[in-house]
């Protein structure tokens, strides 16, 4: 239960990161760029959004990826 609310809480930061940062659908950009973004940006919300990014990019990709 606990865990399903951190998640919410997560996924909201991070949606409205993304909208107020105008980010593209996760999966439109490359991980490496994903992560360069995430190295660059200042401020715990982009942060959120771009390291969900990641996370989804990275689980999407194919084992010879």
């Amino acid at each position: 239960m606990r865990s399903d609310s951190l998640v919410r809480i997560w996924n909201s930061i991070a949606d409205r990161a993304a909208i107020l940062l105008g980010r593209p659908k996760p999966g439109s950009a490359d991980i490496e760029s994903l992560c360069r973004d995430l190295l660059s940006e200042r401020g715990e919300a982009s942060g959120t959004a771009i390291a969900r990014d990641v996370v989804e990019a990275y689980v999407s990709m194919s084992v010879e990826e």
